[in-house]
């Protein structure tokens, strides 16, 4: 019985060790008709070809009232990738289909959509350097606004 009350507390360390290795990014970005876009990615730096950056867009109704969001296909948020000199080196949604049909969202005040994508660097068919990158997210349909870039660092063992 002691033990199951002491394995809790032997837990602890070993979350808050996993959890501090993974620094986050954060930026928001809002928008005149009252969105915000929200873009988060853990790690900030990679260290190893073929890692994964996870990535979450959220946009948020941050306005006094409800939202009608109108997009042409199944496509909510786009993912830019670009040097630091603000070059777009690759688009998430570059190599893939979405189906086309058209979707009304309704958000009510406070509410959000949100996807989240795991980003392997480098992306296929891209060369990435050691070096400084931006992370941009994009929400598309009529309220089509660009987030503020988060930086990663891609800094692979030689």
């Amino acid at each position: 019985m002691t033990r199951l009350r002491l394995l809790p507390l032997l837990l602890i360390p070993v979350l808050i060790a996993a959890c501090a290795g993974k620094p986050k990014a954060t930026a928001e970005a809002l928008s005149g008709d009252g969105m915000v876009l929200r873009v988060e990615a853990s790690p900030t730096r990679v260290e190893k070809a073929g890692a994964a950056v996870n990535v979450r867009l959220l946009a948020t109704n941050a306005h006094k009232g409800p939202i009608k969001l109108l997009f042409n296909s199944s496509k909510k948020f786009d993912l830019l990738l670009a040097d630091s000199e603000g070059t777009v080196l690759w688009q998430y949604g570059g190599d893939r289909y979405y189906t086309m049909a058209l979707e009304e969202v309704y958000l009510q005040p406070g509410e959000s959509i949100e996807e989240r994508i795991q980003l392997t660097l480098p992306p296929r068919g891209v060369k990435l350097a050691p070096g400084t990158y931006q992370l941009t997210g994009i929400l598309e349909g009529n309220a089509k606004m660009t987030g503020e870039p988060v930086e990663i660092e891609y800094a692979p063992a030689p």
